[in-house]
């Protein structure tokens, strides 16, 4: 998997390649390593844990899942090392889901379907162009949309404050409107590129006839 490829796939933000940068000094491990050691306790706890769970101890769980996934964020060798993106992947889904079933609010889980609809629309179109484009989403998208760090942050902030619903909502509309404009400009682009290809193509096989 190639370096490009490996950070479309983490959809790492701001926060995360920072910690990437950072991570790079201490001793080489395998990429899964740190992964592991951040999802498994936030596994446990939004498996086990219930809507009365300690505010501190998801919190805490997130956070030291950010600091591990960050870190990881700059290691791109070793054996099975494409499986921390799809780990990670479920994970961001799975706590945006799980924190909408502790909401108090039933509106909390159509919220959440209509973030993650925006997220999975985003994430498969990086995996799309990658196989048709052959060229990955500007790095820009990314660090707006805040990447999979700060989405969890912003969620974990949302629950405390109580406003799971209006920040679920609010954050899929303006991710669909950010993702689905970008996209189609990219696809606009590309076929746009084709056609002019393939005129100058029908163009020098002319000259050559």
């Amino acid at each position: 998997m190639s370096d490009i490829t490996y950070d479309v796939y983490r959809d790492d933000g701001p926060l995360a390649r920072g910690l990437g940068r950072a991570g790079s000094a201490l001793p080489a491990v395998h990429v899964l390593v740190p992964v592991l050691a951040g999802v498994l306790p936030l596994a446990a706890v939004v498996a086990f844990a219930g809507p009365d769970l300690p505010v501190r101890a998801l919190g805490a769980a997130l956070g030291w899942y950010v600091l591990c996934g960050g870190i990881a964020s700059r290691l791109t060798t070793g054996t099975l090392s494409w499986l921390a993106p799809p780990v990670m992947r479920a994970a961001e889904y799975l706590v945006l889901l799980r924190i909408a079933t502790w909401a108090p609010d039933d509106a909390a889980l159509p919220a959440a379907f209509a973030l993650l609809s925006a997220l999975t629309f985003h994430h498969y179109d990086g995996v799309y162009r990658l196989r048709h484009q052959r060229v990955a989403p500007p790095t820009w998208l990314t660090m707006v949309a805040g990447g999979w760090e700060l989405r969890l942050l912003a969620a974990y902030v949302a629950a405390v404050a109580g406003v799971v619903v209006q920040a679920y909502y609010v954050a899929a509309g303006a991710f669909a409107l950010l993702f689905v404009t970008e996209s189609v400009a990219s696809w606009a682009r590309f076929i746009a590129s084709q056609r002019r290809a393939s005129l100058v193509q029908s163009e020098d096989e002319e000259e050559d006839e």
